[in-house]
């Protein structure tokens, strides 16, 4: 987010629109939350089907955000999910 505000209020004005902006990479809830826990016996992550879980809103059953056209515009893309979520770990143990 910084490196697109620091191209300017013109740049940004110039290209203006709805663009999906995510970490790149797939992955599942269950996948996830397995990766936030890590290696470990306990606590113990179970997948479910989406379907046993009950929401008020209809998920898709495919729900990935394709980023391609903020890449092309901005030139630059986000970091993979997995470096996300390490960089966030790391964070976390410092404090």
């Amino acid at each position: 987010t910084a490196a697109l505000v620091a191209q300017g209020t013109p740049a940004l004005k110039a290209r203006a629109g709805l663009y999906h902006f995510s970490a790149t990479g797939v992955t599942t809830w269950f996948g996830f939350a397995k990766a936030i826990v890590g290696d470990v016996t306990n606590p113990v992550v179970t997948g479910i089907a989406t379907a046993d879980f009950p929401t008020p809103a209809r998920r898709p059953a495919y729900g990935v955000l394709d980023t391609s056209l903020f890449t092309a515009t901005f030139g630059f893309a986000q970091p993979s999910w997995e470096d996300s979520l390490a960089a966030c770990l790391a964070d976390g143990r410092r404090a």
